[in-house]
């Protein structure tokens, strides 16, 4: 199951789901709205009603709220994304996150490549020394200083981080077993990732890994620029 949590920012939801309809298959949406204008509610609405399941609210109850909202949609076997209404994704991401994430059973969580255009201004907050001409993965992060270890696995290509942003997280169905929901009274739009990442490494000794094979493309904030 896909979770998309949904507000405004109309063109690069279309671009959202286009680019998941092209590019994943053997997947359910789960998208839940928060109170965007009609023409956003407008277009949600028209999508074909199979393979998706929409939630309407009538008031902007947040990111994490909205998240549990939809994890409350979500059948106990299935594994979920978490996925931003501003992400676009690649071919062959998803199979990637889902390769990485049950890799070994030590593993609950696994997040992808996190990408930049050029110029985006975030680039440098996060990785100070990358040159603003080029796309940049901000997934290892500075800010975050969320790399545990760089060679958890070089061969799989992967790393393993105390932290992975929920802009786009895999979460396996025996983690949210155990930890159904985002602390959400604690994180209302932010938070709420950081302390799901900490709860399932250290209550449930669970790891949080990085692919370098999975890519997304991320139109960074473009949510809180409208709570502006």
């Amino acid at each position: 199951s896909v979770i998309i949590p949904s507000y405004e920012c109309l063109d690069h939801l279309k671009s959202c789901i286009n680019s998941l309809k092209s590019y994943t298959s053997d997947f359910e949406m789960v998208i839940v709205d928060n109170a965007s204008a009609t023409p956003v509610v407008d277009y949600l609405k028209q999508l074909p009603e199979e393979g998706h399941k929409l939630i309407c609210n009538d008031w902007n109850a947040g990111f994490s709220y909205a998240v549990n909202q939809a994890l409350e949609q979500v059948p106990e076997d299935h594994d979920v994304v978490i996925l931003n209404n501003d992400v676009v994704v690649t071919p062959g991401w998803l199979d990637a996150l889902a390769q990485a994430a049950y890799h070994d059973d030590s593993i609950g969580m696994a997040a992808p490549r996190q990408v930049l255009l050029a110029g985006d201004p975030e680039v440098k907050r996060h990785v100070p020394y990358a040159s603003s001409d080029f796309e940049m993965d901000i997934n290892l992060s500075l800010i975050h200083r969320n790399v545990i270890d760089p060679f958890y696995d070089p061969t799989a290509g992967l790393v393993e981080l105390n932290f992975a942003p929920f802009c786009c997280v895999f979460i396996r169905k025996d983690v949210l077993s155990q930890v159904r929901l985002l602390d959400h009274l604690a994180g209302f739009h932010y938070g709420s990732d950081s302390s799901f990442c900490s709860l399932v490494r250290h209550q449930l000794k669970r790891r949080i890994v990085y692919t370098s094979r999975s890519k997304i493309y991320h139109f960074h904030r473009q949510a809180a620029q409208h709570l502006k």
